[in-house]
């Protein structure tokens, strides 16, 4: 909503199991100070995690290669956090669904997956394609009146 915030990203030590998965808690307000990150709660006793499994993007954009320092980062590699880290880690990172009472928001975006913007793709290439068909045979049928 045209605010700075932070996304909230935390190691889940799976019970049972030494291997770890990132959790997507939500999204916090900042505060407008960089150097004073938000407070939210974060439970020390096992919790229940719904959410959705998501593969992160493998293509990052970043201006310089400079390792993040510190807690905020840019952008979050699996790879980048396992070096940083030394956790097991699994392939996904878990976008949280159910509240825990944290405020975090989490609102997270859904793919369009509406038919309807692919038939308006093709609709409009077959059209681009129809314009050049009838462009080429205007072109090659054309009289040359130049000569007698």
């Amino acid at each position: 909503a045209g605010q700075a915030g932070y996304e909230v990203v935390m190691p889940l030590r799976i019970e049972g199991d030494g291997m770890h998965v990132l959790v997507n808690r939500g999204w916090v307000k900042g505060s407008g100070d960089r150097s004073r990150l938000p407070q939210f709660p974060t439970p020390a006793h096992a919790v229940d995690v719904v959410g959705l499994a998501v593969v992160p993007g493998r293509k990052i954009y970043e201006l310089a290669d400079v390792q993040p320092q510190g807690p905020v980062w840019q952008n979050l590699t699996l790879e980048r956090y396992r070096a940083r880290t030394g956790y097991v880690l699994q392939p996904v990172v878990i976008q949280q669904l159910n509240d825990t009472g944290d405020g975090l928001v989490r609102e997270w975006p859904t793919p369009a997956r509406s038919i309807d913007v692919h038939r308006s793709y093709a609709l409009q290439w077959f059209a681009l394609a129809a314009l050049i068909a009838i462009i080429y045979l205007g072109f090659a049928l054309r009289r040359d009146t130049t000569q007698h």
